[in-house]
């Protein structure tokens, strides 16, 4: 999870486990999706925040020319010392494309432009870039293995030392 983590507001660790959810809902024939990143620690974080972590995202994903665009804004609030702590405005953009090697194995190389606006005295806006792949493999009509592998790195940041930063993010599905 410190893959999500930091792609939304830094990277942060609890005292205890979190409760981390990603529920979305699409309408697969225009491409328009809403998001929530709801992330709650049962104790406090290491840096004191204790109240849960709502964010929301809006975005459209469509194909030009065989490249997969995902374009999406999204505002990511919480409070850590009060109100006002850390609220931003993001803006996203992913292009991939899939190759399917046959046998059910699959690589998805993409990119990732990420800018934020932050609307608090306490940070400052940050530019990201991303280069990754995925690479899935289905194993049975329900089941599915994929490990995205990627590096962000922050070319203006609010969070010194945050990059670049590499992740190795394996996950099944059934």
């Amino acid at each position: 999870m410190s893959k999500v983590l930091f792609n939304n507001s830094g990277a942060y660790a609890s005292h205890a486990p979190a409760l981390i959810m990603l529920p979305e809902c699409s309408d697969s024939a225009s491409g328009w999706y809403g998001n929530l990143f709801l992330d709650g620690s049962f104790e406090n974080w290491n840096n004191g925040k204790a109240i849960p972590e709502v964010d929301v995202r809006i975005g459209r994903r469509w194909n030009v020319g065989g490249i997969d665009i995902d374009a999406s804004v999204a505002n990511y609030a919480f409070y850590i010392a009060g109100p006002g702590t850390f609220d931003s405005l993001d803006g996203r953009i992913r292009a991939s494309h899939t190759f399917n090697l046959g046998r059910g194995v699959t690589v998805q190389p993409y990119g990732v432009i990420d800018a934020q606006r932050n609307f608090t005295p306490l940070h400052a806006n940050s530019f990201a870039v991303a280069f990754g792949s995925n690479f899935g493999l289905q194993m049975t009509e329900r089941l599915s293995a994929n490990v995205d592998v990627a590096a962000w790195s922050y070319l203006t940041t609010w969070t010194a030392g945050k990059g670049p930063v590499y992740s190795v993010q394996p996950s099944f599905s059934y």
